[in-house]
């Protein structure tokens, strides 16, 4: 699978963030980037990573836990719904299992 990458002045429009202040992140290892001439490039993959961070950082949060937070949430919101469909669709316990199974190979 081939890396999307996105420019450094188009992240900077995008997030409302100078291209020094995100260069500063990039000397400071905050942010991946990959230099060609003089053109910064930012594998998207990161650049989510990155987003991620820093909303982390303004809830005084680690960026592990913000992700563990998340991943609990997701859960939750998939046993609610697992919830749901069996009582919805009245699936017996094992059938019930069974979606739950799939669900927890998937997260």
């Amino acid at each position: 699978m081939e890396q999307e990458y996105i420019r450094l002045k188009d992240i900077s429009k995008k997030m409302a963030l100078s291209t020094k202040t995100l260069r500063r992140y990039i000397k400071q290892g905050k942010l991946f980037a990959i230099k060609t001439g003089n053109v910064y490039k930012i594998p998207i993959s990161e650049l989510n990573r990155f987003t991620l961070s820093l909303f982390a950082e303004s809830y005084n949060m680690s960026y592990d836990d913000l992700d563990k937070l998340l991943k609990q949430r997701n859960k939750e919101n998939i046993e609610k719904r697992i919830n749901f469909a069996t009582k919805f669709l009245n699936l017996n316990k094992e059938q019930s299992k069974l979606i739950s199974e799939f669900y927890s190979l998937s997260l």
